[in-house]
């Protein structure tokens, strides 16, 4: 009249005490993760609502730049004529300083070209 129920064996009681405890170590890990993923997608909410704010605003101000007349270009007192006679002048004011220029650099180059002939020269001699 007693019933008995079989008995595992022991390790295998143990195997799964250890699958349990890992199981268990996996879903707290995925739960933390999980935490502090969704803490995450909120802290980065927060500072897009934050840069949606600083955009507005810089749109406002922009708005605001465009619909000011003191800020324009101050075409009145300038014309394109006064403008080509202004620039005519310093051309020619500049065209003896460009002949210099361009006199110096010519002596400059021919300098460095002597200089590279005696190397060439030193080379083939053997001196070097």
């Amino acid at each position: 009249g007693r019933r008995t129920t079989p008995r595992t064996p022991r390790h295998v009681r143990s195997l799964e005490m250890r699958v349990a405890a890992i199981s268990l170590l996996f879903l707290t890990a995925i739960g933390t993760e999980l935490g502090d993923l969704t803490h995450e997608v909120v802290e980065l909410q927060k500072e897009l609502a934050a840069q949606k704010v600083i955009l507005e605003d810089q749109e406002h101000r922009f708005e605001q730049l465009e619909a000011s007349s003191s800020r324009r270009l101050q075409t009145a007192y300038l014309t394109t004529a006064t403008f080509n006679t202004k620039v005519s002048t310093i051309e020619s004011s500049l065209k003896g300083l460009f002949g210099a220029l361009d006199s110096a650099w010519l002596c400059l180059c021919g300098a460095l070209v002597m200089f590279m002939h005696a190397g060439f020269a030193m080379l083939e001699t053997g001196c070097c």
